[in-house]
């Protein structure tokens, strides 16, 4: 016979009296105690739902549970076929009711007694009373036992050792031994849940372990275990592979934030996390090679205290930033700018171009040195068309002496005259004059054939 629960019990009264039948505590007890356990386990689920039909009293349910029909069982009802059960179960209903008093016998008693007398010495008996020993696990191995199992498996789910306290403190081993994990292994394999719970203890742990970010210890604290009871698990649910990948990934999303200002606040604020994941030396060494450039930046910016920019920009307070100082072992000063004077990188390079003495500052294009073979700026022709002394002969004065052409030079133009030449009035271009042919002017100003200067080449036109 199955053992009912209190629970149990009173779920049946209340369905029996939406069924339209008052029941009682006894009369439950004796309509469902013969019921075999995969029969309980129906009525259970017959009582998780509103009565199918009216009306219905504890035996009709335990009918019900045999496999009979909802309706048939209220046709008995309602015929009367239950009555024999019933009176049955009368006397120890008739008897319960006798072992209580009656109105009248409670009503003398609070005349006699208007209060309760409690002495010391009784409750030094209740207190001295040892108490009552715990069922051996071993009942967990029948098949009354596999729901009790599956209750605490709903309530903590995959959590192994919160299910293993609280079996110990419910149940109890003959050698008085503590509940085990093999205790455990042994019960769920026995009932058939060991596969599905394995899935769930698995999932269970990665999941824990993803919401803690990769940490492991706030993953063993929330399972409730250490860190080597979570190894140990990992391991022994071939979830380690897993484990590792997760936190690799966790890795790359913290490498990621590269900023300072990022990388600041997780050595600040996330040190046990990149402690866990093996990333609090590789941060320090960033910040100690990256800091010392940002706070030269800031000390050529301005004069105010060197500690208050840096935690304008890395948004902390002074306290963090002492903390980050200390952390990262970068000395900041003594909080003034000016303190450390420091040369920006663009002021200790040497100029690109030579600079003329005396001046300071890019040159213009006007400064440029004469080129090379034009000493002085000898460049320019004269109004003859030769060039003036200093600069390159000409092609004229390359000629050999005694050349019939030597010193022929080009005619000048009206607009090469000279700057006055060709203007109305001052400050206004006057009309132009047509520039002279080459070659010799003859009459009506047409070229002449001749020789020219540089060679005797004939005349354009030809």
């Amino acid at each position: 016979m199955a053992e009912l629960e209190t629970e149990l019990i009173e779920r049946a009264i209340r369905w029996c009296a939406d069924a339209g039948r008052q029941a009682t505590p006894a009369l439950v007890e004796a309509a469902l105690r013969p019921l075999s356990w995969d029969e309980l386990l129906v009525a259970r689920a017959v009582l998780a739902d509103p009565p199918p039909a009216r009306p219905l009293g504890p035996f009709a349910l335990a009918d019900i549970a045999r496999g009979a029909p909802a309706d048939v069982a209220a046709e008995r009802e309602r015929g009367g076929r239950y009555g024999a059960a019933v009176a049955e179960a009368a006397p120890a209903t008739a008897g319960a009711r006798a072992s209580a008093p009656s109105p009248a016998v409670r009503g003398r008693k609070r005349a006699q007694a208007p209060f309760r007398v409690r002495r010391a010495s009784d409750r030094q008996a209740a207190a001295e009373a040892p108490p009552a020993p715990l069922p051996l696990f071993d009942e967990l191995l029948r098949d009354e036992g596999r729901a009790a199992l599956e209750r605490r498996v709903r309530r903590h789910g995959g959590k192994r050792a919160r299910i293993l306290a609280d079996l110990a403190a419910g149940w109890r081993r003959a050698d008085g031994a503590p509940i085990g994990p093999a205790d455990l292994d042994r019960a769920l394999a026995l009932h058939g849940m060991a596969r599905s719970y394995e899935v769930r203890e698995r999932d269970e742990l990665l999941h824990a372990l993803r919401a803690a970010g990769g940490v492991r210890a706030r993953a063993a604290t929330d399972l409730g275990l250490d860190l080597a009871g979570l190894d140990e698990a990992l391991e022994r649910l071939g979830a380690r592979e897993d484990a590792e990948r997760l936190r690799a990934q966790r890795r790359r999303e913290l490498r990621a934030r590269g900023t300072l200002t990022q990388r600041a606040h997780l050595l600040l604020d996330e040190t046990e996390r990149l402690a866990d994941l093996d990333l609090i030396e590789e941060f320090q060494q960033d910040l100690q090679a990256r800091l010392p450039d940002h706070l030269r930046a800031l000390a050529a910016s301005g004069r105010e205290p060197l500690i208050d920019l840096l935690g304008r920009s890395l948004s902390l307070d002074r306290d963090g930033v002492e903390r980050l100082a200390q952390r990262t072992g970068i000395r900041i000063g003594d909080g003034e700018s000016s303190a450390a004077p420091v040369t920006s990188p663009a002021a200790s390079r040497p100029p690109s171009r030579p600079q003329r003495p005396g001046t300071s500052g890019p040159r213009s294009r006007g400064d440029r040195p004469p080129a090379r073979g034009r000493p002085g700026g000898g460049g320019r022709r004269a109004p003859d068309g030769r060039r003036s002394p200093g600069g390159p002969r000409s092609a004229d004065d390359r000629r050999p002496p005694g050349d019939k052409g030597a010193g022929r030079g080009r005619p000048p133009s009206g607009n090469r005259a000279g700057k006055g030449e060709g203007r109305g009035s001052v400050g206004r271009p006057g009309p132009r004059t047509r520039p002279a042919p080459r070659g010799r002017p003859g009459a009506g100003g047409r070229p002449v054939a001749g020789p020219r200067p540089g060679g005797n080449r004939p005349p354009r036109g030809r």
